[in-house]
């Protein structure tokens, strides 16, 4: 079974460099320029700490050692290269001109400089409509309505 997983994983690889490479150096410039524009980085280093803290507070058990063993494996680069391929796929290299012109204008960077902060927000007002919806179906469930 373990070979098995390890030949899957290793196919799995050689095809998502394969993939990689196919990608123009124009349209992978692009892309990481968007990157830039937008401050990815730190848009996942931003998920990851929310990830980290919610799952602290689902299981306080698990010992801050691991967290800070997580954080320092964590790659935000190579995080980053694997969502090449997926802007790739949904967005042509004249769209993503247009993407990088607007997140280079006021606009476009005041919305970047807000990304973190609308995710937390969203986050936040997100999950108190899950619990809500949550509440009402185990209610639902519960007295059968």
């Amino acid at each position: 079974m373990k070979f098995v997983l390890s030949t899957l994983v290793l196919c799995l690889f050689v095809l998502s460099q394969l993939v990689a490479q196919s990608i123009s150096t124009t349209k992978r410039e692009l892309i990481n320029k968007f990157f830039e524009v937008i401050n990815a980085k730190a848009l996942i280093n931003n998920s990851v700490i929310r990830t980290i803290e919610q799952f602290k507070k689902n299981d306080p058990s698990i010992p801050q050692g691991y967290y800070d063993l997580f954080q320092k494996e964590f790659d935000v680069n190579a995080c980053l290269n694997s969502l090449v391929p997926v802007y790739d796929k949904h967005l042509t290299e004249s769209e993503l001109v247009d993407v990088v012109n607007y997140y280079s204008t006021p606009t476009g960077k005041k919305i970047a400089s807000l990304m973190p902060t609308l995710q937390n927000e969203i986050s936040a007002a997100s999950i108190i409509e899950v619990k809500a919806a949550s509440k009402r179906a185990m209610e639902k469930l519960r007295y059968g309505k």
